[in-house]
């Protein structure tokens, strides 16, 4: 086994980014799209066919002993000129099914320079192929010609030099999708001999590049051009997984209580008396979501070695909360300590005899991250020996991920109560008083990491650990209000219950965070284009602000709206609480590849 060790070429990193979205599909792609027939794969010599009564083919591929074994026509995108006299494996789609197919060109690797063999190797009547569509010595001119090995010997001969003649080919209606390609020994591509090609063996289309000094590195007996084979054919992909995560909570002081008929005014609804329940407090915001996640991305080089890509995905709001209106004889307060007079204390929103009212609260949570990162190959792990860089699927990769990372979580909780006192329309007092908390996470930082790949035939495994580094924006916004009508005449104050006005306002501070990240995705081929994948995520947010963990409890009630002239102390207070966030679950996508 071979690995390829590459240092990161980041100056070249940008090359790749245009024509991500955009890419134009060939001739072969089209006809391949109208005429729903599949790929197979031919190996041999390429040489350049003489037009004769037939112009429908270009070049042949030829066997060890010279016999033309395909006529090969390129689709409109692929120039050949550059692998003639080489062994190349040509991807293609078969258009006829004669005696010797006639074959459309997609995608070609080569294998290097054609061995010769000894002139006695060669048939004693070179017009005996003619029948047959074989080759045909053409002219008196001699000098050295090269034929491709069978077994990779080397071996020189000076023959007079051929010209080949395609003969008339009938088309054909079947396809052969899977036929054996090589018998006998195995050669240095590393296609190992009678191997059938089949739905999920990778293709790379190196488009002109003659010796290849654009897309890789010369390698001993191996071909000149070593690919980085470990992956599934195709330039670009996308990547679609719908998304089932569970998140970690927020905690929520009691901010609805209540308690049993038949307690005095003075403890309805005050933690800590016999009897008081919390209807609404706690640990909120921790079900299980829904959501998506999208990869797109494009590989820069013809090898595969440096690639770019963008994910983006977003878990769908989740809401908590808590809705009670007009509940009878029940009691309904909201519990807050009272600092003036050091104890715990309540504001009644029912109460028999004395307030009637409702009281709503409702919490939300957002998370959503979009991330382009560089894909830069480290090394690749073929199987089979030294010089099995085109296995088919079988083999492994660890690339390195370079990028920016950019993640939002946006957390908000309101209350709401409206209530009344009871009497005459004429001394009735309207209260509508609303407390909103609002806390949002904006980070961005680089992101770091590390991803390895496996395949053996249709299956694939992925495994992915990576960290982002930066700058977290945190921001508090806390807002109280109270509209009073009585008489029919009505009053905006500021401030609520928990948001007056010794924190009402806006906050805002930049933290540095880490955000790591690990995954697992196991992936099964339907197609050479097509895989479903299944697996599992882990991130994890060492510092945010969730909105309901920024409520302060410690309340003057002498700041109530109206305020008095001298309140006493400023209270409840701002302060930033941190908290740690962690996001995890489960996966089910498709991956396409082109």
């Amino acid at each position: 086994m071979l690995w390829r060790l590459r240092a990161p070429l980041a100056l070249v990193l940008g090359l790749c980014v245009g024509g991500i979205l955009t890419p134009q599909p060939s001739a072969a792609d089209e006809f391949n799209q109208q005429t729903g027939r599949e790929r197979i794969v031919s190996v041999g010599q390429l040489a350049r066919a003489m037009r004769g009564r037939a112009t429908r083919a270009d070049y042949v591929l030829l066997d060890g002993m010279g016999e033309i074994i395909t006529y090969v026509r390129p689709s409109a995108d692929l120039n050949l000129d550059g692998f003639l006299g080489q062994e190349v494996g040509v991807t293609a789609i078969q258009l006829t099914d004669g005696e010797i197919p006639l074959l459309l060109a997609e995608h070609v690797t080569t294998f290097g320079d054609a061995d010769p063999i000894a002139s006695e190797d060669l048939p004693d009547r070179p017009t005996d192929f003619v029948a047959a569509g074989r080759l045909r010595t053409r002219g008196p001119q001699r000098g050295t010609f090269t034929l491709p090995s069978r077994l990779g010997v080397s071996r020189r001969a000076v023959v007079a030099p051929a010209a080949y003649e395609t003969e008339e080919l009938p088309y054909g209606e079947s396809i052969i999708a899977s036929d054996p390609i090589l018998s006998g020994e195995p050669i240095d591509s590393g296609i190992e001999a009678g191997i059938e090609a089949n739905a999920y063996m990778p293709s790379y289309a190196y488009e002109n590049v003659g010796n290849c000094p654009s897309c890789g590195q010369r390698n001993g007996n191996c071909s000149s051009c070593v690919p980085c084979p470990c992956g599934p054919v195709g330039r670009y992909w996308l990547r679609a997984e719908y998304l089932l995560w569970w998140t970690k909570g927020a905690d929520s002081p009691a901010l609805v209580t209540t308690g049993p008929p038949g307690t005095i005014r003075d403890l309805a609804g005050v933690l800590g008396a016999n009897g008081t329940e919390t209807l609404f407090g706690g640990r909120i915001l921790d079900g299980s979501r829904s959501g998506a996640r999208f990869r797109l991305g494009k590989w820069c080089d013809q090898c595969q070695w440096i690639g770019f890509e963008t994910d983006f995905f977003f878990l769908s709001d989740q809401n908590d909360g808590f809705h009670g209106c007009d509940i009878g004889t029940g009691i309904v307060a909201r519990p807050f300590f009272n600092v003036a007079e050091n104890r715990q204390d309540s504001e009644l929103i029912q109460f028999p005899g004395v307030v009637v009212g409702s009281i709503d609260v409702n919490a939300e949570s957002t998370l959503y991250s979009i991330g382009p990162r560089f894909r830069i190959n480290l090394a690749c792990l073929g199987a089979g020996g030294s010089c099995s860089t085109c296995s088919s699927m079988v083999g492994q990769r660890l690339d390195m991920l370079l990028g920016y990372r950019y993640m939002r979580l946006d957390d908000q909780i309101t209350i709401r109560e409206q209530l009344s006192t009871l009497g005459t329309a004429q001394t009735q007092t309207l209260f509508d008083v609303r407390d909103s908390f609002d806390a949002t996470n904006d980070f961005h930082g680089g992101d770091l990491g590390l991803l390895w790949e496996r395949y053996r035939g249709p299956w694939s495994l992925e495994l992915l650990g990576r960290v982002a580094l930066g700058n977290n924006r945190e921001t508090v916004r806390i807002n109280g209000t109270t509209r009073t009508t009585t008489n029919s005449q009505s009053f905006v104050d500021e401030g609520g219950i928990l948001a007056l006005s010794s924190n009402n306002g806006s906050y805002s501070r930049n933290q540095f965070a880490v955000i790591p990240e690990f995954g697992a995705t196991l992936g099964y081929a339907l197609t050479s284009n097509l895989r479903i994948t299944a697996g599992y995520t882990f991130l994890y947010w060492n510092n945010v602000v969730r909105a309901a963990e920024q409520i302060d409890t410690n309340v003057n009630p002498n700041l109530f709206p109206p305020p008095l002239a001298n309140p006493g102390p400023a209270s409840p207070a701002f302060a930033f609480n941190e908290a740690s966030y962690w996001a995890q679950g489960l996966s089910l996508g498709l991956d396409y590849r082109w």
